[in-house]
C-alpha cells in the first residue's frame, strides 16, 4: 500500500513538473490563445450590442422576440436543434445512408424553428383581422389625449375592444418605449414590432408611433390614411371569401358525390356488383392507386382553398 501511494505521488510529481514545463515552453502561444478568446467575446458582445447577426441568427431572434415577452437566448434554439440533429442521425443511420439519414436528420433538427414561425404566422393572420378596430380606437384615444401617443396606447390597452393579438404586441411595445435610453432602443423595440406584426400597415404604424416618440409628430393624417386603407381591404377580403368559399363547398360535396355516382353508374351500367366493385377499387393495386391520387387531389385542393380564404387582410 505505501509503495502504491509512493507510485501516485511520484506521478503526480512528473504530472505536475511536466504541466509546468510545457506552460513555461509554450507560455507565448498560450496567452496568444487567451487573447484571442477574449477579442472574440468582445465581437461578440459587439455585435449582440449593435444587432450584427448572421441572417439565421437574427431571424431566431426575432421569432423568439414575438413569441416571448421575455425572450431566451437564441443560443438555446441552436444548442437544441444540434442536440436534435444529432440523437435524430444516430437513430436514422441504422437503418438508411448516411446522407439520407443526414438529410432527414437536417430536417427533423428545423423543427423548433419551424414551430415557431408557424405559430408567428398564424398569429400575424389572426392581427391583420384586428387592424381597422384597432387603428379606429387609437385614433380615437390619440385626439382625446391631446395627441399623446402613449397615452393613446395606454388608453387602447386599457379598452374593452377584441383586438387580442396587437394589445399583446402594443403592450410589450409601450413597455419598451417607456424604458428606451435611446433612438437605437427605440428603433430596436419598433423593428421588433413590426417584425411581429408582419403587414403593410402593421409596419405604417410603427412608423407612426416613432415618428410621435422621437419627433413628436402629429400622426393623425397617418392614421387616417391607414383606416381608408384598411376599409378598402376588408372589402376586397369579403369578397374574396365570398368567391372562395364557393369553390371550397363545391369542392368539399360535388367531389365525394361524383365519385359516388360514378359507382353508382358502373354498378346499373356495366353490370357490376357492389362486391366486385369494392374489390376492385380497394383490393387492386391499380385501385387502390387511383383511389389514393384522387383522394390526395381532393386534399390538396380542399388545403389549398383554406390557404387562400385565410390570407392576411392588408394594402
Amino acid at each position: 500500500m505505501n509503495a502504491f501511494r509512493v507510485g501516485v505521488a511520484i506521478e503526480t510529481v512528473l504530472a505536475i513538473l511536466y504541466t509546468a514545463g510545457w506552460s513555461l515552453l509554450y507560455c507565448g502561444d498560450l496567452q496568444l490563445i487567451a487573447l484571442r478568446l477574449r477579442l472574440r467575446h468582445r465581437l461578440r458582445l459587439s455585435r449582440r450590442k449593435h444587432d450584427d447577426f448572421a441572417l439565421p441568427v437574427r431571424y431566431v431572434r426575432n421569432l423568439l422576440g414575438a413569441s416571448f415577452q421575455n425572450p431566451p437566448d437564441e443560443r438555446i434554439v441552436f444548442i437544441a436543434m444540434a442536440a436534435i440533429f444529432v440523437i435524430s442521425l444516430f437513430a436514422i443511420y441504422r437503418s438508411y445512408a448516411l446522407w439520407i439519414s443526414m438529410i432527414i436528420s437536417i430536417g427533423i433538427s428545423c423543427s423548433p424553428a419551424l414551430f415557431l414561425a408557424l405559430k408567428l404566422e398564424f398569429m400575424r393572420k389572426r392581427g391583420s383581422k384586428e387592424g381597422l378596430y384597432l387603428i379606429s380606437e387609437l385614433h380615437r384615444h390619440y385626439w382625446t389625449n391631446h395627441k399623446n401617443i402613449y397615452s393613446a396606447i395606454e388608453g387602447v390597452l386599457a379598452g374593452s375592444g377584441d383586438y387580442p393579438v396587437f394589445k399583446k404586441l402594443l403592450a410589450t411595445l409601450l413597455l419598451k418605449l417607456r424604458t428606451a435610453r435611446g433612438s437605437a432602443e427605440v428603433n430596436e423595440a419598433i423593428r421588433q414590432y413590426t417584425f411581429s406584426a408582419g403587414t403593410i400597415w402593421g409596419t405604417m404604424l410603427g412608423i407612426c408611433i416613432k415618428a410621435a416618440v422621437e419627433k413628436g409628430m402629429d400622426i393623425s393624417d397617418g392614421l387616417m390614411d391607414i383606416s381608408n386603407q384598411l376599409t378598402q381591404a376588408h372589402k376586397r377580403a369579403y369578397e374574396r371569401d365570398r368567391l372562395n368559399s364557393e369553390s371550397a363547398r363545391m369542392t368539399l360535396f360535388l367531389v365525394p358525390l361524383l365519385y359516388i355516382a360514378t359507382m353508382w353508374m358502373s354498378k346499373c351500367y356495366l353490370g357490376l356488383s357492389a362486391k366486385t366493385l369494392l374489390l376492385n377499387q380497394f383490393t387492386t393495386p391499380e385501385g387502390i392507386l387511383l383511389f389514393s391520387f384522387a383522394f390526395l387531389l381532393f386534399v390538396a385542393n380542399i388545403t389549398l382553398l383554406e390557404f387562400l380564404r385565410n390570407q392576411k387582410i392588408d394594402y
